[in-house]
């Protein structure tokens, strides 16, 4: 989920007006680094204007702020695009973020109810061994040709043991 968020913030920096490139560093171990690159296309800005920018798409996911007031820099058809691409993107995070949720608490209550609930009893099993434990004879009318025992034969519609 982080990083779908963070590749959100490419999309917001188009609408900004600039473009930059978002890439993982995993190098270091258990330890993930991210940056994000400047491309030279589109306006110059500076690493504090990138900083605000962040800070306000990170604040406008959070609080699931509208982003239809964004200034059109672009096309008015690649805006649209864009703008649509990223909606859809930041509902998948929050749809994503509350089914995380969800499933968290579902676990919680599971285990905290558990102790009150108690340990249901084993099922007893019992096995029987031995040639005559079915009937010796078995009616198989109107069955789709049953056949039960061991070693028997067909006669008619019963089953006669051997």
């Amino acid at each position: 989920m982080f990083h779908d968020l963070l590749k959100g913030f490419e999309d917001y920096a188009k609408l900004r007006g600039y473009v930059i490139s978002f890439s993982i560093d995993n190098s270091s171990a258990d330890k993930v680094a991210f940056k994000f690159t400047l491309n030279s296309s589109g306006i110059n800005v500076s690493p504090q204007t990138v900083r605000r920018d962040i800070n306000d798409y990170i604040s406008k996911v959070q609080k699931g702020e509208s982003l239809d007031e964004m200034p059109v820099v672009l096309s008015p058809e690649e805006h649209a695009v864009v703008l649509t691409s990223m909606k859809n993107r930041i509902s998948f995070l929050q749809h994503n973020y509350n089914l995380q949720k969800n499933a968290a608490e579902f676990y919680q209550k599971l285990l905290k109810d558990f102790p009150a609930q108690g340990m249901l009893p084993a099922q007893n099993i019992y096995l029987q061994a031995g040639e005559r434990n079915q009937a010796p004879y078995y009616n198989a009318l109107n069955s789709p040709q049953a056949i039960q025992g061991a070693g028997n034969r067909l006669i008619g519609n019963t089953l006669d043991p051997d």
